[in-house]
């Protein structure tokens, strides 16, 4: 929830499909059940690590397709043991998909992040390297380097569907 209204505008401008995402649907049985079982089949699936800045899309995908099949009871109170296997199945078949698409993305985007750290200034006023020790930086110590910075990138949440949401 957001303390002002401020803060609501900044990020319905910066992030308008996860807003409009949350808006509609954060209250709906299925939306909850997406979630649910996202997080306990798949515990790091809106981290970096797992599909990331990709997650509202996943979650907008499914529930468009849930909402096709499902009755209109369905949308308004508990779904079906039919249709909440049906929409596992799916989530079951279309994470992985998003997963594999996502992490080269990701993997290339850190590299990028990783590569202008190293080249920023800050790097060599902080003492991390001198700019003859990044002209000489061989491969294996590059990735001594990145590994770290990785680990810290895959552990970001960025969109966290269980306490954002809007009122």
């Amino acid at each position: 929830m957001y303390a002002d209204i401020a803060s609501y505008i900044n990020n319905s401008e910066d992030y308008p499909s996860y807003i409009q995402m949350m808006e509609q649907n954060s209250g709906s049985e299925y939306f909850n059940e997406i979630v649910a079982y996202m997080t306990q089949k798949h515990p790091d699936w809106n981290t970096q690590a797992g599909i990331g800045t990709t997650a509202p899309e996943f979650v907008m995908n499914l529930v468009e397709n849930f909402e096709s099949y499902i009755t209109i009871s369905e949308k308004t109170g508990k779904i079906s043991k039919r249709n909440l296997q049906v929409m596992q199945q799916e989530m079951d078949e279309l994470y992985p998909k998003f997963k594999f698409n996502y992490t080269a993305y990701f993997q290339q985007w850190v590299r990028i992040q990783f590569d202008n750290f190293l080249a920023d200034e800050a790097s060599f006023q902080n003492g991390i390297l001198t700019q003859d020790e990044l002209d000489a930086m061989d491969e294996p110590t590059y990735n001594q380097l990145f590994e770290p910075f990785y680990e810290q990138a895959q552990a970001v949440i960025p969109y966290n569907f269980t306490d954002d949401y809007i009122i």
